[in-house]
């Protein structure tokens, strides 16, 4: 089959009785044609079994490490198939799954800082019912599959141009992207031309025939609205807008006064646009009438508010799942190739990047916050850069990826890292204030309020903290890793891997009340105006009243929904797997 994906296990064989239970449990995506999976119990006889483990291995799109304290204590493991599919991983030409089968320490290993299942790395054996945890285990490979194949089908037809990298810039691609036939076609008949600009990895979208068309591709819209759009544009430009709304990551709008809890029910499709063949994962934000939206093909989009058209794009080198941030006039944004950018926000030109060593992606949102933009890369660090000076102010080392977007108030600044620990840090030195160490790996951002510290981890717990001291106020146990948090009006809302949005009594850490949907909730919420919005892996945007939790509003899309929803003057912006952005609006 012409996508079918080669599976490589990587296991002990005192593990050979779980293997087949995953191989069983894999049975559907092998029947649909899917997958074809290979362990050495395929090795036929006579035939040099070291050479036919390195066929394999060098042939397979991705490779199942089933870790156990036989695994990790195996030469043949451990030091042989592991560091070869690393080496593999590393340079993109595969993908590495590890999968905890029973309990060992792995902290610190060279997989620890890949994302492990089941989720939340709860080792099967652990699990009430093995059934349910080889079920979550084929889900999350099953979304690896669906990337792999999203990355792998948009790499064709693509379009070379000429062009010269930025000063400075170590690793830039002059090899531009079109991510599918229909993008092509609408190229041509469109008779927009593409090029490139020296010192700039921008490709624009002109079209060339009528002033009218071209002014339709505005990159810069004048305020004509509402007073609450001028509001919002104020406020966005005066504080900048991040992932999780502002520096605080409350991700609560409270700009939005047209869609509330009465008229939502009311919301219709204004466009939907299929922007790319790759998954979306990155924003959406919505800053001056434009949409910023990030994907797995590379590429950072801006379209027009109004209409969903592309005004212009600019590509890296490898996926970006990551929310942009916009402060001042500029965007910022990671990338797995191991950069974090900062880009004109009406053009997208190149301004500036740092590139971590040995590519060590980026897959941490960034914050901005008194004239300092705060990022974390896979290698284990916090970063703050002056957004003036383009310099390092300071970094502060953790022992593990740090991906959950810190958040800044005052002049401290707090994140978590796969090292299992919460930390506070003095924002102008970067010095630590406090740490807290919790019962398994971070990625989550955090939430502050009111001197309040919220977070969870993925030992299934989410938990409240002094924001001063660090010391241990509630906790609430999920039984599975959360989304970010949410807060407003006393109330802390939480989305879990088990399919459930809970709100919590942000004081006490008492349920209020808990809403479930068809698959798990892959997006933190955004509260808007007495209403709650989230993305669920069912592929469904739902609206709930935030004081009740009553359903008010849904719409199904082709793919899980990763990103959170974005609010803006009366229209919800989402964006999905699918590869399209949709926007909602109220009848006029």
């Amino acid at each position: 089959m012409k996508d079918e994906v080669k599976i490589f296990y990587c296991y002990a064989h005192e593990d050979k009785d779980m293997r087949k239970a995953l191989d069983t449990h894999l049975s559907t995506l092998q029947r649909t044609g899917l997958i074809k999976s290979w362990h050495d119990g395929e090795i036929l006889s006579g035939a040099e079994w070291e050479e036919a483990i390195a066929t394999a291995l060098n042939a397979a799109d991705i490779i199942l490490l089933l870790i156990s304290p036989d695994f990790i204590a195996s030469d043949n493991c451990y030091e042989k198939e592991m560091t070869k599919a690393l080496e593999r991983h590393a340079t993109h030409a595969a993908r590495v799954i590890p999968i905890l089968l029973r309990p060992v320490d792995w902290v610190g290993t060279p997989f620890s800082k890949l994302q492990m299942l089941p989720d939340g790395a709860k080792s099967i054996t652990l699990w009430p019912d093995r059934d349910e945890a080889f079920d979550n285990v084929v889900r999350g490979i099953r979304k690896t599959i669906a990337d792999f194949l999203a990355e792998k089908n948009q790499a064709l037809p693509t379009l070379i141009f000429p062009s010269s990298p930025p000063d400075g810039k170590r690793f830039r691609l002059s090899l531009w992207k079109v991510v599918s036939f229909s993008s092509l076609l609408l190229i041509l008949i469109g008779s927009i031309n593409l090029y490139s600009l020296a010192h700039s990895n921008t490709v624009r979208l002109q079209e060339a025939a009528t002033a009218t068309v071209a002014a339709s591709f505005r990159l810069q819209v004048t305020a004509t609205a509402t007073s609450d759009k001028s509001a919002y544009e104020e406020g966005i430009n005066r504080q900048g807008l991040m992932g999780g709304f502002d520096a605080a990551h409350s991700n609560y709008n409270s700009y939005e006064h047209v869609l509330n809890a009465t008229n939502v029910s009311q919301l219709q499709l204004a466009w939907a646009k299929k922007i790319s063949g790759s998954p979306l994962q990155g924003g959406p934000i919505v800053v001056n009438d434009i949409v910023y939206v990030a994907s797995f093909d590379g590429a950072l989009r801006a379209l027009d508010a109004s209409t969903g058209e592309i005004l212009v794009f600019y590509s890296t080198q490898n996926v970006i799942n990551t929310d942009p941030t916009f402060a001042n006039g500029i965007i910022y944004v990671g990338s797995w190739d191991g950069t974090f950018n900062a880009l004109n926000a009406q053009t997208l030109d190149y301004i500036w990047s740092y590139s971590t060593p040995q590519q060590q992606r980026v897959e941490c949102s960034s914050t901005f916050a008194n004239g300092t933009i705060y990022v974390g890369t896979d290698e284990g660090k916090l970063f703050a850069f002056d957004i003036v000076s383009r310099k390092i102010r300071w970094f502060f080392q953790t022992q593990n990826a740090v991906r959950g977007a810190p958040a800044i108030v005052g002049n401290t600044v707090y994140f978590g890292s796969f090292d299992g620990n919460f930390y506070a840090l003095n924002a102008t030195s970067g010095e630590k204030v406090w740490s807290y160490l919790t019962g398994n790996i971070v990625g989550a951002a955090p939430t502050i309020a009111d001197n309040i510290f919220y977070d969870g981890s993925s030992d299934g717990k989410f938990y409240a903290l002094d924001a001063k001291t660090g010391k241990y106020l509630w906790s609430y146990t999920v039984g599975q890793s959360v989304q970010p948090p949410a807060i407003a009006n006393g109330i802390v809302y939480i989305g879990a891997e088990n399919g459930k949005l809970y709100a919590l009594n942000a004081k006490t850490g008492a349920l209020r009340w808990s809403r479930s949907t068809r698959g798990r909730i892959t997006t933190p919420a955004t509260i808007a105006n007495g209403v709650i919005y989230i993305g669920s892996e069912d592929g469904k945007v739902y609206a709930l009243n935030a004081i009740t939790g009553n359903p008010l509003w849904s719409y199904e899309t082709a793919g899980q929904i990763d990103s959170p929803i974005a609010v803006a003057n009366g229209t919800i912006y989402v964006a999905s797997y699918d590869g399209k952005v949709y926007a909602f609006r109220l009848k006029n």
